[in-house]
């Protein structure tokens, strides 16, 4: 929960910046069978100074598919940051500054848990209070 509160408090408020792969290590860690993989990008900021946006994760292919990738960035803390392609949905940015989403299916995909679980819910208590 810790990571999605930064996402999103970096997509509404983060500066968009470009960073360049300066390391990848292995963690130790494995998930779904797949090693974890801590991956370190160095970006220049608005300030004009260098700064380190750090991302664990089991894809690092969608990472490491460009010379650069995006991220976003606290313009009064340039260390706190989220690489794009790595958040849940696979965000992009327009020209404009917009967020867009690649595809509306994979967001209704997200839906699908916690509408059964809310309908269940609802049928059980009609259900209980209606005897």
């Amino acid at each position: 929960m810790k990571s999605g509160f930064k996402a999103i408090r970096l997509l509404k408020y983060g500066k968009i910046g470009m960073g360049t792969l300066k390391s990848k290590e292995p963690t130790g860690t494995r998930i779904n069978n797949q090693t974890v993989y801590k991956l370190t990008f160095e970006f220049t900021a608005e300030d004009a100074n260098k700064y380190e946006a750090i991302v664990k994760t089991h894809r690092p292919a969608v990472l490491e598919d460009n010379a650069q990738e995006r991220l976003l960035y606290d313009e009064l803390n340039p260390p706190y940051s989220v690489m794009l392609d790595s958040l849940p949905g696979a965000p992009d940015i327009d020209e404009t500054n917009s967020i867009r989403v690649r595809s509306y299916l994979t967001g209704l995909l997200v839906l699908i848990i916690p509408s059964v679980t809310f309908i269940g819910h609802g049928i059980y208590f009609f259900m209980k209070n209606s005897t």
